[in-house]
């Protein structure tokens, strides 16, 4: 690829609209293919310098009382923020200046317009409190759909949210974004008890349809979205693996023990079958990417519910070497949320 052609006019000056950066990540991100180590350093710092730029833009906008305008640079910002993390590597000192780039752009977003992002803790249990953040939808017509987007243990819910915003900017759906580390760390509570407290709480908010709540878990957090889908009849969509990536650690242990690895048969593909019976919503898995599951499994499993009759979508991250291509995914994910909630009104 041509290493520049994307930092031309007006994204380099920070001019383009939200829109108009988001394809530009996404055509970059598509386009992207191995390469060197001091290319990709490079790339992360040219895409760090264009966050840099549209954030200073915001603070400008702001100052100028042109608020609107701010929230959509900031959004930009954001989005392009998230590139570099993509690129950052572990041991890049860039990963750290990302990081640092992403919250100072999202704390000064949420003061420039704190209905965007609402910080809310609910009780657990006895002084034991969880923290969420509710992305509400722009459209405050009547009350909407929302999904809970449950964050990867490696990502945390302030990342997730800030990944996010830009591209729920405008949608119809609302977020809840909550951690997925505290789903596995308060052991007295299994996943789906826990997430049925977050539940509870979105069904008593007046900007929220009951009847068209979602759940989505993010990379290993998909387990989870599974359990609360499978044992609570609130939930009328969920990205989850469909008890899939349970079936394979199990089958796994089986064969470590046995020394049989009969990954293939028929039994094994339809394995986690009897959990999905259990689920009454569609399902929407995503392989690769952030996701454990690989592409033939997830088709095979895919195959299995079609001739069950159950609702299952099959997606494979968009990916190239290491690096998500999260604006196509993120994007095609809250897509099927609108779709799926959509024909439930």
């Amino acid at each position: 690829m041509d290493d520049d052609w994307w930092l031309q006019g007006s994204l380099s000056m920070a001019n383009a609209n939200l829109a108009a950066v988001r394809n530009s990540a996404a055509v970059f991100l598509e386009g992207l293919s191995a390469c060197t180590s001091d290319r990709r350093e490079r790339w992360t710092l040219e895409w760090i310098t264009v966050g840099d730029r549209y954030h200073a833009s915001a603070e400008a906008a702001f100052e100028n009382n042109l608020r609107d305008l701010a929230i959509e640079l900031w959004l930009s910002a954001l989005t392009a923020f998230e590139v570099a993390r993509q690129l950052a590597c572990s041991e890049n000192p860039a990963g750290v200046n990302v990081s640092n780039a992403i919250e100072r752009s999202f704390t000064a977003l949420r003061s420039c317009a704190p209905q965007q992002v609402e910080r809310v803790e609910i009780e657990l249990f006895d002084r034991v409190y969880s923290v969420g953040y509710f992305c509400p939808t722009a459209h405050h017509e009547r009350p909407g759909p929302v999904a809970i987007v449950i964050s990867d243990e490696e990502s945390s819910p302030e990342a997730v949210v800030a990944r996010l915003l830009p591209a729920v900017n405008n949608r119809i759906l609302s977020l809840m974004v909550v951690s997925g580390e505290d789903v596995s760390k308060h052991r007295m509570l299994k996943p789906e008890a826990f997430l049925a407290i977050w539940l509870d709480y979105l069904q008593c908010r007046p900007d929220v349809d009951a009847d068209r709540m979602a759940v989505d878990g993010e990379g290993m957090a998909a387990s989870y979205a599974t359990c609360i889908a499978a044992s609570d009849r609130r939930v009328a969509a969920a990205v989850c693996d469909g008890g899939l990536w349970a079936s394979l650690r199990h089958r796994a242990n089986v064969a470590w023990m046995t020394g049989v690895w009969d990954l293939v048969s028929e039994s094994a593909r339809t394995s986690s079958l009897p959990l999905v019976h259990r689920i009454p919503c569609p399902i929407f898995i995503v392989v690769g990417g952030r996701g454990p599951l690989d592409e033939q499994n997830a088709l095979e499993f895919k195959a299995g519910c079609k001739l069950a009759g159950w609702d299952c979508s099959v997606v494979v991250s968009q990916v190239a070497g290491e690096v998500e291509n999260f604006v196509i995914n993120d994007d095609l994910t809250l897509d099927w949320l609108e779709q799926k909630l959509q024909l439930r009104r």
